[in-house]
Formats: structure tokens, sequence, C-alpha cells
């Protein structure tokens, strides 16, 4: 039950993320005053704060470094702040509907807060107000996004969203072929993967032992892309996560596994020559001759409108931050994504 409430914390921190590449010209910055607060500084957000405490939790939580926790953040008060400018509301009714489920789950409110508290160090009242703000933040993006296909007729007219991500059929034919050497041949498929290997029978046994402990918290709740991240011996950098491959890319014990898999599916521990694996099938994509499958179709339009998506989101937080007053702690190994020339130091760290 604690995982599950670690998972639940952990969604309320990534509900709303927007990707912010943090680039373009940052606006006049100032010191914030450090006097009247208990906590140290390790950013200001336009005069909000962002505490070194919050820093850490994430960092523990997300089991991820400053940088990108600290940028996270940044983003968090960003996307809040401009949500209430634009008068982004979340009904009690609203909230309910989220958090009730998630308090049912854990046996009620009280055991719920008991959990919270024993994990976090958070009330109930805090988790429902940061999950309120996540859900105005997630309402605020929604927003910016148009999600229909707009009419032959209404294309010339301006739209009231800021991303557009409307895919035509000429999009998804010329998709198809630019990469129709990905398309065509054997079935691709793309896996996640936790991975330690072995050099000899020593390590053998350890690593056995690891990888069925691992398999042990997968099944008990775990996050694998988290336990991928922190453990895995390959890919860690992107939570496990690979190319798309062919079969005969593959290890035969891992290919014989996986072809049986559904997706999301988590295999049993699987030993190869060299190192023992638990591998979780993301996708399969069909070899295809062609464009006329209705399935490659909605499968590329699916491609191009994430693309289309996260370039929206990316325009819109730089667009966010180029208008905001952000300050770091100099003490903080922090570097921001800017290039070189367009740097603006504040005066007062000069």
């Amino acid at each position: 039950m604690l995982k599950r409430v670690k998972l639940v914390y952990a969604a309320v921190i990534l509900i709303g993320f927007i990707s912010v590449n943090l680039k373009g010209e940052e606006a006049e910055k100032s010191n914030p005053d450090k006097s009247q607060y208990t906590d140290s500084i390790a950013a200001s957000v336009n005069g909000e704060i962002i505490t070194h405490s919050e820093v850490t939790l994430y960092c523990r939580q997300l089991h991820k470094d400053e940088k990108f926790v600290l940028q996270l953040l940044i983003k968090k008060k960003l996307t809040l702040q401009t949500a209430k400018k634009e008068n982004v509301k979340v009904s009690d009714e609203e909230l309910d509907k989220r958090l009730n489920p998630l308090v049912n789950s854990e046996g009620g409110k009280e055991e719920f807060e008991k959990k919270l508290r024993a994990i976090f160090n958070v009330s109930y009242e805090k988790y429902r107000d940061d999950l309120r703000d996540e859900m105005m933040r997630e309402k605020y993006i929604k927003n910016k996004v148009n999600w229909q296909v707009p009419q032959e007729k209404e294309k010339e007219a301006k739209p009231n969203y800021v991303i557009d991500t409307y895919v035509s059929p000429k999009d998804i034919r010329d998709y198809f072929e630019e990469h129709k050497a990905f398309f065509t041949g054997s079935a691709k498929i793309k896996l996640q993967q936790i991975v330690l290997s072995f050099e000899n029978d020593i390590a053998k046994n350890s690593k056995r032992a690891l990888t069925e402990a691992i398999i042990s918290e997968i099944k008990e709740g775990a996050n694998f892309t988290q336990l991928a991240s922190r453990l895995s011996e390959v890919n860690a950098a992107t939570g496990g996560v690979g190319d798309y491959a062919s079969k005969e890319d593959l290890p035969p014990q891992v290919s014989d596994v996986i072809l049986k898999l559904k997706i999301d599916e988590v295999s049993p521990l699987i030993e190869t020559e060299k190192d023992y694996r638990i591998v979780k099938v993301l996708d399969k994509v069909e070899a295809a001759e062609n464009i006329d499958s209705l399935e490659l179709q909605n499968r590329i339009r699916k491609i191009l409108f994430d693309k289309k998506l996260q370039d929206g989101l990316d325009k819109l937080g730089e667009d966010l931050v180029k208008k905001a007053d952000i300050w770091v702690d100099p003490d903080i190994h922090f570097s921001w994504d800017y290039s070189p020339d367009t740097i603006h130091t504040p005066a007062s760290q000069k």
C-alpha cells in the first residue's frame, strides 16, 4: 500500500508537465529577500519561491538530478501562475472526482493521510491543494491545444488555441514515404528493459538475486521507469527505453519471450549468456508495404500528433520563460539551456 501512495504522489508531481527547454531571452531579474524565509531559497519565479527542501523531495521521488527537478519546478510555477492569470478554475466537484478514488483505494481519508504524513510529511489538505494546482495546470494546457480536426471551411479562421495538432492525409502519406525503410521488412518492437550483466558465477548469483527482488517490487506496484533509471546497466538515462528493434536484433532468449507479451506487459526474469533482463513491451509495429492499412495510418497520425503537440508545448513554455523574472541560487550548480549569446546575468550577480 505504501508503494501505491508513493506512485499516487509522484503522479501528482507530474500532472500537467509541459516540456520547456528554457531557451530564449530572459527577463531582467533580481535577488529575492532571503531573510523572510526559514528554508533556503533555490529559485524565485516571478517572486514566488522554490525552496531547497522542495528540490530535494522531488529529486528523491523522481530519481532525477537537481537540474532536471529545478527546471521542472520552475515550469510548474510558470504554468500555474499563467493559469491563474487567465482565470482557469478547478471546482470542488472536479477535484473530488479525481481525488476520491485515490483516497478510497487506501481505505479512506484517515488512512490516506497517515500514509502521506509517514512518507512525505504532507497533510491531506496540502495534498488536496497540490492536486488542485496540478489540475489547473492540466486544464490550462488543454485549453491551449486544438484537440479536434478542423473543418475545411474553418481552416482560414483565426483559432482560439495556440497549439494546432491537425494531421492531414498528405502529412501521413509523406511520413510513410520518408520512413518507408522502417515500416517495410520485418516487424519492429520497442522495449523498456532492466539489464544486469555478469562476468562470473559469483556476480551471476548476486545479479540474479537482485533481478528477482526487482521483479517482486514491480509486482507490488513499483515504477518500472524509475527502477530502470536507478538500476539498469543499459539505457539508464532513458529509463531503460531503447530504439525500435527487429526480432533478429535481439538475443533469442529475449525474442522468444517478448513475442508472447502484450503491450505494457512485463516479462518474467530472462537469462541470456551475458545478463539477466526484465523486459516491458512498449510498442509493436507490423511490417507493411503500403499505406493502405488503417491501423498504420492511425499509428502515423499519432506520431505526427505527438510531435506537433510537443513542439507546441516547447514553444508555449519558451514564451512563458521570456516574460518571466527567474532567479536561481548561484550556489546551485545549475546551467540554463540557453545559447551563450542570449544569457542576461542579473545585475545583482554581476
